[in-house]
């Protein structure tokens, strides 16, 4: 895009493309009253030599001011974003918000002008934390883009360079020495860090807060006003095409009375926390891919730890809201349906999270799976996910420890259904699906509470299958839960006579509601012991959650 700037020899206007852009100032500023700023429109009424109006007022005189300074610096042009931008086109506008950061950058020296501060004959810097320049979103790249940026109080008395105040300014914006000083590319900070620079600063409209941000991420967007908080989403999934920092998750949001809050977050204020956060172990580019769909986030591959007492996993961010502190940032998950997983609104265990980041020989269980996560939550998907449980098939036990560590159970490959299976919570998630089966393998001998049987005792797994089939008729179905216990003898035969399954056959399912079904598992002869699993069934009619317990017991 041309860039239209001023001639501060006689304050005509004049465009530039590309390579014919000569040096030029910039000006950042917060702007007066509406009417006391000089429009596009305003300044080629003033060019032509006409009395006006706005000649007499403050943001005339800004620019004056402006062309001045350059000047004596011996600068031809400046630019200025009261009247070098026509805001009565919205191509012009939008086009120009996108450019913003790199005119910006691009400038020989920025001009920074507080009108609120008259510095007089005090002298007191310390007074410059109280200016709306440092509140407002728009100064934000001002601040950061240019490499040299000179502070002026409202009569345009110096107040000392970026460099020369670089310690008050980061006392005050919470911005790094280093990054103000452009010691440090920005795109090698984290995600979160950047949005955070923005928590506390406002804009005028809403989606301005977005669109400030577009160039300290080298983002470029559609400028749509009406959209509200969704400018920002748009930024954050548009950052997602370019970047796999995982820091963009890191927002700390209200809980409310809901159990799961959206993936991304509606504002940077959710970002407050995120100042010092640094990345942790390796290069953020060397970590899991993972894009938006139509389903959610999708990784297709990668690691969750699993929380067995909370039933929930954990999604390491890999950050540290700071080098000293080193608190892990993660992302608290719930499993709400098939490899698909809701954000918890609570903040993870920070224990647990260190241990995995610090490889604690304590590290939880890892499971490691391609999944999705729901980003945006409506109160429609809010009131859904309340029925993620609804059928669901829980798996306990008396006798056999079935959380960490232990694998004792697990799922027979090959089944469409195994990615509605829980192990956080040990449960299969099967929201009443008429056509849904599944099997779980046990490994008793994995247990040990059952190491001190009779010598000679050889536990074999065994196989446990549950479905659910039709029943009743068309004006009144239902669903039967049914199940079938295996031995490993049993399940290699009929694996000899089907072929590997693919689907659990009729001929081994039977009704959960006849007794429980006992069990003989393989052990050598001559033995008079027999070791039995005892299968039961209890339905919670108020939650709708079928719960199978499954022990072992001598008969």
């Amino acid at each position: 895009m041309a860039i239209r700037l001023i001639d501060t020899e006689n304050l005509m206007f004049k465009s530039f493309v590309g390579s014919s852009v000569p040096e030029y100032a910039i000006l950042s500023h917060t702007w007066g009253p509406e009417a006391d700023e000089v429009t596009f429109q305003d300044m080629l009424a003033l060019s032509r030599g006409s009395e006006h109006p706005k000649r007499h007022r403050l943001g005339y005189r800004k620019i004056i001011e402006t062309c001045q300074e350059a000047r004596s610096a011996g600068i031809g042009y400046c630019w200025v974003d009261t009247c070098c931008i026509d805001k009565t086109s919205s191509a012009e506008l939008s086009e120009a918000i996108n450019s913003m950061f790199k005119w910006y950058h691009d400038a020989v020296i920025c001009y920074v002008l507080l009108s609120d501060l008259d510095i007089g004959d005090i002298r007191d810097l310390s007074l410059i934390r109280k200016c709306r320049w440092f509140k407002r979103g728009w100064c934000l790249q001002e601040l950061v883009a240019p490499r040299h940026v000179e502070f002026y109080d409202c009569s345009w008395n110096f107040l000392g360079s970026k460099d020369d105040l670089s310690s008050q300014i980061s006392n005050i914006t919470a911005i790094a020495t280093h990054v103000l000083t452009g010691q440090v590319p920005l795109e090698t900070l984290p995600v979160a860090q950047r949005l955070a620079w923005a928590a506390k600063r406002e804009t005028t409209r809403t989606e301005d807060i977005a669109y400030c941000l577009l160039g300290i991420f080298g983002i470029q967007l559609p400028i749509l006003y009406g959209e509200g908080t969704k400018a920002f989403i748009r930024l954050q999934e548009e950052i997602m095409k370019q970047s796999n920092d995982r820091s963009i998750f890191a927002s700390q949001q209200p809980c409310g009375n809901e159990w799961y809050c959206s993936l991304l977050a509606p504002s940077p204020e959710y970002f407050t926390h995120s100042y010092n956060l640094v990345h942790w172990g390796d290069t953020v580019y060397q970590g899991s891919a993972y894009a938006l769909t139509n389903r959610g986030l999708q990784f297709s591959e990668t690691k969750l730890y699993i929380d067995y007492r909370s039933g929930l996993y954990l999604l390491p961010l890999n950050c540290i809201l700071s080098r000293d502190a080193e608190i892990v940032e993660g992302l608290l998950l719930q499993q709400v349906g098939p490899d698909l997983f809701a954000r918890r609104t609570q903040r993870p265990d920070f224990r647990i999270v260190n241990q995995i980041m610090l490889n604690s020989s304590k590290v939880p269980s890892v499971v490691k799976k391609g999944i999705y996560i729901i980003s945006q939550l409506s109160a429609s998907i809010q009131a859904d996910l309340r029925l993620a449980d609804l059928y669901a098939i829980q798996l306990s036990s008396d006798t056999l420890r079935l959380g960490a560590g232990y694998e004792i159970v697990q799922v027979v490959e090959g089944s469409t259904n195994n990615n509605r299976w829980d192990v956080a919570r040990m449960r299969f998630l099967t929201r009443g699906c008429s056509s849904f089966e599944a099997c779980w393998k046990l490994y008793p001998s994995r247990d040990s509470r059952l190491k001190n049987l009779p010598a000679g005792f050889t536990l074999d797994p065994c196989y446990v299958l549950c479905a659910f089939t039709k029943g009743g008729s068309v004006k009144g179905m239902y669903l039967s839960p049914r199940v079938a216990v295996l031995s490993q003898a049993e399940w290699l035969d009929l694996e000899r006579k089907n072929g590997t399954f693919k689907e659990i056959p009729d001929l081994v399912i039977g009704d959960w509601h006849e007794a429980p079904t006992l069990l003989p598992l393989e052990f050598r002869a001559g033995l008079s012991n027999n070791l039995y699993l005892h299968v039961s069934h209890d339905l919670d009619t108020k939650q709708k959650l079928h719960r199978l317990k499954i022990n072992f017991g001598q008969h």
